[in-house]
């Protein structure tokens, strides 16, 4: 059986004065396509949501393909049917359009985390003493699998070690290359978590 493994954690692709707010993150387990993904071998999707001022998807491009056009089509239509967010918002409090990227990974079989959750080590000779956990970044990866923007979205209580986690992962960590049949230009998202640990002396 396909199992639908979803990261939960949209990010904004505009910079408004609020940007949106996904409200219901969980519908995209709930109301996963789950006959067209008996039909399918699963993968991973990316996509480029357009909310609209009330909170509605308006669009949705895949960036990053399944390989599946079905799979595809029924992931968007699961969005655009069910998503709610908190539209954005300009300097005066007005709701306005925006712009967000997310992605979701099906699994022929169920397991631990997601396709779209990736883990690195850093060694140190030193971990500083700040250090209160791994950082958390947020990644695009660009049509040749080689990430492109690294945004840090849970601190390890260090900015000097956060730079380091984007840094490495632009170094270290490559996915097989999105592609997409849309317009847009192909881009995968993750999420990558980074653990710092002293080397061995």
């Amino acid at each position: 059986m396909l199992v639908p493994l979803v990261l939960l954690m949209p990010i904004a692709i505009e910079a408004p004065a609020k940007a949106p707010v996904w409200k219901n993150s969980e519908i995209a387990i709930s109301h996963a396509p789950m006959a067209v993904l008996s039909k399918t071998n699963g993968g991973t999707i990316s996509f480029l949501l357009r909310i609209s001022n009330a909170g509605k998807v308006d669009d949705c491009t895949v960036t990053e393909s399944s390989g599946a056009q079905t799979l595809d089509d029924a992931s968007c239509q699961v969005l655009k049917r069910y998503a709610v967010f908190e539209p954005a918002r300009d300097a005066s409090g007005g709701t306005i359009p925006g712009m967000f990227r997310t992605a979701t990974s099906y699994q022929r079989e169920p397991r631990t985390g997601s396709g779209t959750m990736m883990a690195l080590t850093v060694l140190l000779a030193r971990v500083p003493d700040s250090y209160q956990g791994p950082a958390r970044a947020e990644v695009l990866f660009d049509a040749t699998g080689h990430a492109t923007d690294c945004s840090i979205v849970k601190s390890s209580g260090n900015v000097a070690i956060d730079r380091v986690a984007c840094d490495q992962i632009r170094q270290q960590i490559t996915i097989s290359p999105p592609k997409t049949d849309s317009e847009q230009p192909a881009t995968g998202l993750r999420w990558v978590e980074t653990r710092f640990a002293a080397s061995p002396s």
